[in-house]
């Protein structure tokens, strides 16, 4: 007999595992996530929701704003964004060295229907004074009622339980509406979520139909006659 050395056979071809993170899923989380931030920017930055508030008992309140500019003063109250009589205000400022900043006034008690206002859950107020500062920096903005006599009864409205509120004018924009967070923040993370369910059922199929791996053989010796 002539000993013959087999070699060992090659190893069976193994079949590709798919990627855990495929770049839709990757896409679709980076959407999601870019939806999360963009809705908590604007509730914190760009809406009514992040306006600084204090009620008419706290006549006196000191804000402190990053950057000058335009601000508003917002008056808070069931019905603020339709004709309802507006508050009997005075709003004065003080800037950080003591010196007073000019304000507007910006409603006309015999036509408060036209005066720039919002309306989201939980708020509604109007634009009721305009102040801009140089720079930013802690102002102290006092508003005050101003004692009944003062002032036509008639085109006014009495209201303890309104509330003051300070914003930019952007909040007056599209971009302050509850529409806003819609297009910026929940379509990005419907979208998102999509991809990443797409990502999931292609990763399943793609594991079901992998074929098996090939039986492997032994190596060693045969002996020829």
């Amino acid at each position: 007999m002539i000993p013959i050395v087999l070699a060992p056979p090659l190893p069976a071809a193994r079949a590709r595992r798919p990627s855990s993170i495929s770049l839709a899923g990757a896409l679709g989380a980076t959407l999601i996530m870019v939806g999360v931030v963009a809705v908590v920017v604007w509730a914190a930055a760009v809406s009514p929701y992040g306006f600084a508030r204090f009620t008419l008992a706290d006549a006196d309140r000191t804000i402190s704003v990053r950057q000058g500019g335009t601000y508003l003063v917002f008056e808070e109250f069931t019905g603020a964004s339709g004709d309802e009589p507006p508050l009997p205000l005075q709003v004065s400022v003080i800037d950080q060295r003591g010196r007073p900043v000019e304000v507007t006034y910006l409603i006309d008690p015999t036509d408060p229907g036209a005066a720039d206002s919002y309306r989201v859950p939980f708020h509604e107020g109007r634009a009721v004074a305009r102040f801009q500062v140089p720079e930013g920096g802690r102002y102290l903005v006092q508003v005050d009622v101003r004692p009944p006599g003062t002032y036509p009864a008639g085109l006014y409205r009495a209201d303890p339980a309104a509330t003051v509120a300070i914003g930019r004018p952007a909040s007056l924009t599209w971009m302050g509406s509850v529409a806003a967070p819609l297009v910026v923040g929940v379509a990005p993370v419907v979208v998102g979520v999509g991809l990443l369910a797409r990502a999931c059922r292609s990763r399943a199929g793609t594991q079901r139909r992998a074929p098996p791996p090939a039986p492997g053989g032994h190596g060693g010796q045969r002996a020829v006659r």
